[in-house]
Parts: C-alpha cells; structure tokens; sequence
C-alpha cells in the first residue's frame, strides 16, 4: 500500500479514534529524513501505547543515534489502542511508522524494546498488524525485515528466541552502531550472514538461530560464535550519545521533562534487582556534562522540570554540587528538579541544603520490606534508624507527601514480616507530624517477582493464598488511617510477569496462543484477561500460576545461562547463600571488590568515587 493511501485513509480514520494525536506523528524536534537517500532503515518499535513509549528515555536515545547518522534512518512506531488497530484491520491498513507513514514491512529491520514481559503477545500482534510472519523460520529471506531487540527483557530472551534474528544484551547504544556497519558490509549475502557476522563480531549480541538446547543449557551450533554472551556496556559513558532534543510528544506521556541520566548501574547489591545486577558497573557523567545537557535541553524542550535519574540518585558522588548549580540557573526560569527514587537514610541526610530546593511533590522512597531482617536478606541496607531520620530531614525543607514502595512475598518472608510494614508507616507518619501538621503517605505494594541474574532466580513467587493473606494485613492496617493510601499491584499480571521472566523457548507457543486469543497491551487493566493467559499456558500443557511458583534447582544451570548480565554464576549463588543468612553484602565502594565477576578493568572509577 502506498504512503499516500496510508495518509488518506487515516485523514477519515483518525476522527473516530481516542487521541488520534498517537497516531500523525510530526511532533516538535521529530526528525523526517529523506526515506530514499537512506541506506540502512530502522523501524524502532516500542510494544505499548504511544504515551508509554514516548516516555522511555532508551526509545529517545537509540531514535536521535540511528538519526545522526548521514546513512540511516530512524522512524518510530508503537501498538495502537484496540479502537485505532480494529480501524486499521478495518480498512486494510499495515502498521506504520508515525514518521513517513509507511509500512513497517518496507523497513530493513525493525527494533523492538522489550520493557516488560507482559508486552511479549504484544509484540506478536504489532508482527501481525504488520503483515510479518511471526516465526524467523517462516520469513522468507530477503522478503521481510530483519527483527531484533534490546532492553532488560534480553537477559531472559528464551520465550521469544523463535520469533527473533537477534537480542541485543546491554547497551544498546554500544552496539548499535557498529551492528549498522556489519549490516551494510554483508547486505549482499543476506540475512543469514549477517547474523553471523555479528554474533561473532559483536558483544553483546545472542543470535538464537545459532544455539540449540545440550544438556538442559544453550550451546553454540557454529564456529566463532560465543557460549557465554557478555552484555555490552558503554565504558566512556561521559561521552555516550544523550538526545538534548527529545521529541515532545503531542499526547500527554507519563512523563513529561527533561531527564538527566547522572549515573548508570549500582553498586548496592540488592539481591531482587535485576538492574542493579546487569547494569553493572556504575558510572557517571561530571558535573559540567551534565549541566551543559541540562541547558541544552531547556533549549529544545521548554520543560520545567529537570528529573535526576539513575538507580541510586543519592550515591552520584557529586550530587550536592551539580544540584546547586542547576538551582543557581534554572531556579529563576521557574525550572524545578525532582528525584523519582531516593535511598532515604543516605541521601535526604547528606543533601538537605539541595533538597530545599527541590520542587515538592511527593518523595518517593523504596523500602522494601517493613523488618531490619528482612532487609538484611535482601541487602537493601536500610536501617529504620536512617530511614526515619532522612525521611524527618525530608518534612522539615518542605515536603508533606511521602510515596513508599513495598514488597510481600520476598524470600523468608513471613506474616510477622508483613505485619511490620504497617508499624514502620505508623512510624514515619509519627516523624513526620513532629515537624509539620499534616502529612501523607502512599504505599504501593508489589508482589516479588524473581528476575533472570539475581541472586533470587531461584526461588519461587509466594502462593496465592500467602498473598491474599498478606494483602488482608495490609488493607486492614494501614486503611484505617486517613492520613494512608495503599495498593496492591494486580496478582493476576504478576504472576503472568513472573511466569514468562523465567520461561524458557516452550514458552514461543503459548505467546502464540495468547496472540491467537487477542491478548495485546496487557499492561492496561482494560485490555489484560487472565484468564486467556490461562487458557494459553494449557494449551501448552502448563499451569501458569505452578510454573510461576515453582522452585529452580540452585546447582543447575537456568535456561538463560548463556546469557550473562555481567556478573558471575558463582556470585550469585554465594549472594543466595547469605540471603538464607540475613548476611549483608557490603558497597563495594566502601569495603572493596566483592569479586561479583565483573572485568575489574571496568569497575576501575568506582573505588576514585570513594577516594573523593
């Protein structure tokens, strides 16, 4: 179908569609390119609505890298709500990109950003919509784009391992680039040859066509190509590539403002953190970097807030610094700065004089876990002592909101520990009405899910009973008080989350299924229904909530173990050992190297941070 029939059909589509504003593209500091001048064209697909991918930060950066390339192109596309995908089905539409409005088919290849496993139907819907078949098996060479993906969802790829040519582990802004240039250079050989090309050129690329299953472990089926594939990680991440024109999207996004990454990867070692462990090492970009992406940001976007990113904001080792200076100049813009997530025993105690300055919305604070136990097993290093004491420090430069986030179900849990989540908000609603009249607490509470590369992939999720009981603790304790709002993260997507996280390639047909069914942004409560999941997973002979809540051996090897995150097997076993312990695990920038596998090579800036 040609461009300008896409462009006229949606002239009479758009009007009877909610937001069709998702759906025209256009917007400020958008890039159009000429299509035809390009030699290397990307589809760069975000598997959820409009307003979610827009406000992914990695979707921003990999959209301006691919653009600043004389010889590529860079469109987007995302999947549309059910009223605008029926329209398009409809009239006969393929999905499109919103910048050139042609097909996604016609690209070279399209890039999917796997978030969160609960979008994987649907990226099988965005294949369908698109007129391409799903299986790698059934795309004819030369007829279809080439699919890959990056994003956390990689370090478990296995569920998806036959719909994809390739997985990018890591950065993706590392490898990119050169995977364009390997690309280019073996075009003429064709698809097959390019994935081997950069299976065995590139870090950080898993090419699944090139392994089968040995022994219950992923294995090479070719020369040259690696048994373990380390993650790509941006070494010089001062210099890495940072979009200061972000596209502004038309829609109301989730969130709207410019977002300064500070500091990628973490040094804590919190043993249910999958980013904590695969986004490893930390690093920072200094304080004249960052201020300078700051300002041209303001200049592309007129944004007035500034959001301080990174794992642990409170560990960037020059925070007080580089906040006073972005005070000092966007202050009298009228230019705010917000923290969506501190360590509140450390950072709100060190940096009082630059949280005075802070727009005060509510402060977002993740505790995890009510007991000092508790926290011990999964080494947040949080004692109640710190945590009320930052948060006291908090209220008295002007905060009155507090947003606490929990988890239930974590490993050695019990009751009792639930229990204590309840005494330790009472608590900080005590400290915080010692300095001001009126104070506010949110809990959001999430079941633990065990993610790939932690120290917790074995274990299994809590029963559904123990949850329900966990939640009736909760509600009765904590709704009685005015002065609390709670929720629960939904069970039912949670244990769909938790099932597909640690699912291994039998997992290809039940996302088949589920797509059959019209399973598609299933991170909506509008649109999710379970019990098709349900349906899906029988239809594969799997019991979803059983294969959610089972136990993996500790001295076997997981169905991702040819995947790594950057740390060893051996250190995440001995990190389970002392979780069974309540041992704590100390920062490696303050007590040393904990030999987590990590090239030390890598690590070497960390250790300069303590230093100053």
């Amino acid at each position: 179908m040609a461009d300008n029939t896409i462009a006229e059909i949606l002239d009479r589509i758009l009007p009877t569609v909610d937001h069709p504003a998702r759906y025209i593209g256009g917007e400020v500091n958008s890039i159009r390119k000429p299509f035809d001048a390009a030699d290397f064209h990307f589809a760069l697909a975000f598997p959820d609505t409009y307003e979610i991918g827009m406000s992914h930060l990695g979707l921003q950066i990999l959209y301006g890298l691919v653009n600043s390339r004389d010889d590529s192109v860079a469109e987007r596309v995302f999947m549309p709500w059910p009223d605008m995908a029926e329209a398009l089905d409809r009239e006969g539409v393929p999905l499109f990109s919103l910048e050139s409005k042609r097909p996604v088919r016609d690209f070279d290849v399209v890039g999917f950003t796997l978030q969160y496993e609960v979008c994987f139907a649907t990226v099988l819907r965005m294949l369908d919509m698109a007129g391409i078949p799903r299986r790698r098996a059934d795309r004819e060479e030369g007829r279809y784009p080439m699919l890959i993906a990056g994003g956390p969802c990689t370090f478990n790829p296995e569920p998806l391992a036959d719909f994809f040519d390739l997985f990018f582990v890591g950065d993706g802004e590392e490898t990119l680039p050169a995977f364009i240039d390997i690309w280019k250079d073996h075009r003429p050989h064709g698809c097959a040859q390019i994935v081997k090309a950069a299976a065995r050129e590139l870090r950080g690329i898993y090419a699944p066509a090139l392994y089968a299953e040995k022994g219950g472990t992923m294995v090479p089926t070719v020369e040259g190509v690696p048994a373990l594939v380390l993650p790509a990680i941006v070494d010089k991440f001062e210099n890495a590539y940072f979009p200061t024109a972000p596209v502004i999207p038309f829609v109301e996004s989730v969130h709207e403002r410019i977002s300064l990454e500070v500091m990628r990867g973490c040094t804590r070692g919190c043993r249910f953190c999958q980013a904590g462990m695969t986004k490893r090492p930390a690093r920072i970009r200094s304080v004249a970097k960052l201020f300078e992406q700051a300002v041209e940001s303001y200049k592309h976007t007129g944004y007035d807030d500034i959001s301080i990113l990174s794992l642990a904001t409170g560990d960037y080792p020059y925070l007080l610094e580089l906040t006073r200076r972005l005070n000092r100049h966007f202050a009298p813009l009228g230019v705010g700065l917000s923290f969506p997530s501190l360590r509140a025993d450390t950072a709100l105690d060190v940096i009082p004089e630059s949280m005075a300055e802070v727009r005060k919305g509510a402060i977002t604070v993740a505790a995890e876990a009510g007991s000092e136990r508790l926290r011990a097993v999964i080494n947040k290093g949080i004692t109640e002592e710190g945590l009320l004491n930052g948060l006291q420090n908090a209220f008295k430069v002007g905060w009155s909101r507090v947003k606490l986030y929990f988890m239930v179900g974590l490993p050695t849990e019990t009751i009792g520990d639930v229990t204590e989540i309840v005494r330790l908000v009472e608590r900080i609603l005590n400290a915080g009405r010692a300095v001001r009249r009126t104070v506010g607490v949110t809990c959001s509470i999430a079941p633990f899910i065990p993610k790939p590369d932690t120290p917790f992939q074995w274990e299994p999720m809590a029963m559904r009973a123990y949850l329900e009981e966990a939640r009736t603790v909760l509600f009765s304790g904590l709704r009685r008080n005015p002065a609390v709002k709670v929720s629960l993260h939904n069970l039912d997507r949670s244990y769909l989350e938790g099932a597909l996280a640690r699912g291994g390639r039998e997992i290809g047909v039940v996302l088949e299924k589920a797509a059959d069914l019209g399973c598609r942004l299933d991170a909506w409560d509008e649109n999710f229904d379970y019990a098709k999941w349900k349906d899906a997973f029988q239809s594969a002979g799997l019991d979803l909530e059983a294969y959610a809540t089972r136990r993996l051996p500790v001295d076997a090897d997981p169905c991702w173990s040819h995947i790594s995150g950057g740390v060893g097997a051996p250190f995440l076993r001995r990190e389970y050992a002392r979780c069974i312990e309540a041992s704590l695990t100390p920062d490696c920038r303050e007590a040393g190297c904990n030999a987590c596998g990590m090239d030390p090579a890598l690590c070497r800036n960390i250790f300069a941070w303590r230093r100053d």
